[in-house]
């Protein structure tokens, strides 16, 4: 991702922070039509005819979020220990967390409000926090990209849980294997986190146990002692009807604990819990798409609003490449990649800015189009493109609407015969567009491989929506007035459109990803994550069965040669296709990253600022900026909020590329890069790479 936030976040995060947290921010659920919202909102859910549906009104009177009570205080006397309950009706803060203890006889999830939680429910906004709740109930298991949560009567010396930690996994695909475990601390939750370290991972659908040894001390080097309750949960027997429902979830632990010969009595604090299912999802998603028809491929690129009309980009080739890629001037004769964003660099280099076109040299055709695509995260009501959750129908998900996303194919000069074309599938990183596909193109066109990319959902074109009132189809509706290819814009002598909707402000793409204008309503995000793998999908089967007569005649596509390259958020966000489909060949993947939002975004030198200043304020956080830019993982209500938006992080996927792969034919696959803490955090993008294989 290469993400800028303009003057605008930096002196909106400023004002924010300035008014801490007894800030409120409202969130806005019907964007465009005219309703009041709070400045932070309105600066990333500006887009014209998109709204939300279902999001939480994060106001709530009196905010007392970060107060300190007096059940936060230690009693006079008492021993440092770890919080250990055993009724599964309490508190979250009562015991460990995550905790099978929690979890009812069809695996889902029964937990008390956490607003109603004595520790915990302050530290966020309380419709958030409902909100939060509500989203736990409807899973089945818990994350794997958060930490696990030991809450305490006093903070430790967390160098004193170096080497006391231990991560098993009880069951699973990778049964008997312990992970790594790193440890960090919540002060707002006053609570030790425990989580997979960089590099390694835990597994979806897999049960661990997490337990703490003997030799923790507080920052008074006053040890921790085991709470008694706990010893009676791994006793080999106790008879008390109170701790039956416990014993039963942590009977798993007590096998493993006879078999390493671990003594009980060594255990401070445990919990065992099991993981959620991701790929059931992602499979509903791929067959939702796979039962949609493929229509005529259309040369519409965006809709514009005023003229109530498409606009159409169509086929350039011949003499008509010059004007619509410019010509390369020297000394950058044969740069492959694209000069928006970067003409200024080369004054470093030349003295002058970069004022010429880009090198284009074996590309022979250039088709700027669109395809009709189902809409598993939009509805239409009222003339207007609303944001909505995921809809389960049994295996599949329910098509809410139709969409058209605009795409750039480009051809060969090798192509003069275009039947049965090898080409690769390009996806783009965040604030991108499609150009980006250029210096891929170009070096594929070496190897006779065509090249085509599609906006990613609220990138490029598709970056403002709205509805065409005849079709009801959702439709990009962003201005095209640079050429990004060329550096004109309208009104330029020799300016050519190239047919791709503008950049815009990156934060604005990522901020309507990830539902910032919605409180992070992980309902909208993991829908729009998962329509990335959709709409890829959707691509495929057009290039294997659809009709592209109409664009170039005889022009068909080699689907035993197709390959998928990406970059950035591309990378991220293809795990879960490459993991499911067997259609690539090969596949380049770059800079790609895990932990995508709760190990990203707040912590990236080029967005921490402004990401985490919006975040503390929209989510009404307990845990101060630049606590979140330091260790975003550390924020108790920020952890749920990465757990239930999981199923659409690339994380969860990974293991199933190579490690796990269900089909079991392993594609050929490069993973390279890594953006050095700019865009990307480095910690996270190593983990991405390992947890493949």
């Amino acid at each position: 991702m290469r993400a800028r936030f303009p003057w605008i976040f930096a002196s909106l995060s400023l004002l924010l922070l300035a008014c801490g947290s007894e800030s409120e921010a409202e969130t806005n659920t019907t964007g465009a039509d005219g309703q009041d919202a709070t400045e932070a909102v309105d600066a990333v859910d500006s887009v014209d005819g998109v709204d939300s549906v279902d999001a939480p009104d994060t106001t709530d009177g009196d905010d007392t979020t970060g107060d300190v009570t007096e059940d936060d205080v230690e009693t006079p006397g008492e021993a440092p220990h770890f919080v250990f309950g055993v009724d599964p009706a309490q508190a979250i803060s009562d015991a460990p967390f995550p905790n099978d203890l929690y979890r009812s006889g069809d695996g889902s999830i029964v937990i008390p409000k956490l607003t109603d939680d004595p520790k915990l429910g302050a530290l966020a906004k309380p419709a958030v926090l409902d909100t939060v709740s509500a989203a736990i109930a409807e899973r089945k298991g818990f994350g794997v990209v958060s930490p696990t949560w030991f809450f305490v009567s006093r903070k430790p010396d967390l160098a004193s849980l170096k080497d006391n930690v231990e991560i098993v996994t009880l069951a699973g695909l990778e049964a008997g294997r312990a992970v790594k475990a790193r440890v960090l601390w919540s002060e707002s939750a006053s609570a030790v986190g425990v989580m997979a370290a960089w590099g390694d991972y835990l597994m979806p659908d897999s049960q661990y146990a997490i337990i703490i040894r003997r030799g923790v001390t507080a920052e008074d080097k006053v040890p921790f002692q085991p709470e008694a309750l706990l010893a009676r949960v791994l006793a080999a027997e106790d008879p008390g009807t109170d701790v039956a429902a416990a014993r039963a979830v942590f009977a798993p632990l007590r096998a493993h604990l006879t078999d390493a010969s671990i003594a009980i009595s060594d255990i401070l604090a445990a919990t065992v819990y099991t993981t959620e299912p991701v790929l059931d999802l992602a499979q509903a998603v791929l067959k939702a798409v796979d039962g949609a028809p493929l229509k005529a491929i259309r040369k519409d690129v965006r809709f514009d609003l005023e003229a109530g009309a498409f606009v159409e980009g169509g086929l350039v080739e011949g003499a008509a490449l010059s004007g619509y890629f410019g010509e390369p001037e020297a000394p950058y004769l044969n740069n492959p990649g694209v000069w928006e964003g970067n003409r200024g660099l080369a004054k470093a280099d030349s003295g002058a800015e970069y004022a010429g076109g880009t090198y284009h040299a074996e590309i022979g055709r250039v088709f700027n189009g669109s395809f009709a695509m189902p809409a598993l995260n939009f509805e239409v009501k009222d003339g207007k493109a609303l944001n909505v959750g995921l809809k389960r129908t049994g295996d599949s998900v329910a098509v809410q609407a139709e969409t058209v996303v605009p795409f750039s194919l480009f051809l060969c000069k090798s192509h003069d015969n275009p039947a049965n074309v090898p080409v690769a599938l390009f996806q783009h990183g965040g604030g991108r567009t499609r150009v980006d596909a250029m210096a891929f193109a170009n070096a594929n066109c070496r190897a006779g491989v065509a090249t085509i990319g599609i906006d990613m959902l609220f990138h490029g074109s598709r970056r403002k929506f709205g509805v065409d009132p005849a079709t009801s189809l959702v439709v990009p509706t962003e201005a095209d007035i640079q050429n990004s290819l060329t550096g004109l814009s309208k009104g330029d002598e020799g300016y050519v459109t190239d047919s791709i909707g503008d950049p815009g402000d990156a934060a604005a793409s990522v901020a309507q990803l990830f539902a910032l204008g919605n409180a992070l309503d992980t309902r909208l995000v993991e829908a729009n994550l998962l329509t990335i793998v959709a709409e890829n999908a959707m691509v495929l089967r057009y290039l294997k069965d659809g009709d592209w007569s109409g664009v170039v005649p005889g022009l068909s596509f080699d689907a035993a040669h197709f390959f998928h390259e990406s970059l950035s958020f591309g990378t991220s966000f293809s795990t879960a296709l490459i993991a499911l489909r067997n259609d690539f060949q090969g596949v380049i993947g770059s800079v790609g990253s895990s932990y995508v939002f709760n190990g990203n975004l707040p912590t990236a030198c080029s967005n921490a600022a402004q990401a985490s200043g919006l975040v503390f304020v929209v989510l009404g956080l307990a845990t101060k900026p630049l606590e979140l830019q330091a260790e975003p993982q550390q924020d108790f209500v920020l952890s749920l909020i990465g757990w239930l938006g999981e199923r659409g992080d690339s994380h969860p996927y990974a293991p199933y590329i190579w490690r796990h792969r269900p089909s079991g034919e392993l594609p050929a696959i490069v993973h390279s890069g890594d953006s050095w803490d700019e865009t990307l955090f480095g910690p996270a993008q190593m983990t991405f790479v390992n947890t493949i294989g």
